[in-house]
This record gives C-alpha cells, sequence and structure tokens, in this order.
C-alpha cells in the first residue's frame, strides 16, 4: 500500500516491517478484526498500517506517520529485546 501524508510517500512494499499487532475486537469474540504492522523507512521515520477486516472479506486499511517514541512504546511488547534493541537501541535498565 501506498500513501502520500504530509507531502511524504509511505509504502509498504518498500519499507521494513519492525513488528505486527493483532486485535480482537471485544464483539465478535476472539477473531481477529483489526491489525497494526508498524514499519521503518530507509531514511529511519516510522509509520503504521492499519487494516480493519469485516465479515464480507472487505477491508480498510490506512498508514499514519508515527514518531520514534509512540513507534518505540507500541514495538516494546510486541518485540523481543534483542529486535527491540536492534531497532530502537539500548535501553536503560
Amino acid at each position: 500500500m501506498k500513501q502520500i501524508i504530509n507531502g511524504k510517500l509511505y509504502n509498504t512494499e518498500t519499507a521494513t516491517l519492525i513488528c505486527k499487532f493483532p486485535v480482537a475486537d471485544i464483539y465478535v469474540g476472539n477473531d481477529i478484526d483489526y491489525c497494526y504492522f508498524i514499519y521503518r523507512k530507509d531514511n529511519g521515520e516510522f509509520f503504521a498500517q492499519y487494516i480493519r477486516f469485516d465479515d464480507f472479506d472487505n477491508n480498510l486499511q490506512y498508514l499514519e506517520p508515527l514518531t520514534f517514541d509512540r513507534a518505540a512504546r507500541l514495538s516494546e511488547s510486541l518485540m523481543g529485546v534483542d529486535e527491540y534493541v536492534e531497532v530502537f537501541g539500548e535501553v536503560e535498565e
């Protein structure tokens, strides 16, 4: 997916997938209805791809630029420690 936001191109095909986060819809049970994918562009910028699935095989997708801090906070519980440090750098003990 490609999208221009504030004059910048965000492209899921050329960016590096950092992690993904499935979210179960509490009204549907444990089915995965939403999913976030967090990407890093070659220039170091982060963005999220949001996808919502419905019962008719339609989906709503959009991209959202993320600050470094927001990307780090969203990713910290989704990545292993070594993966996290590789992407976001060392953290305090």
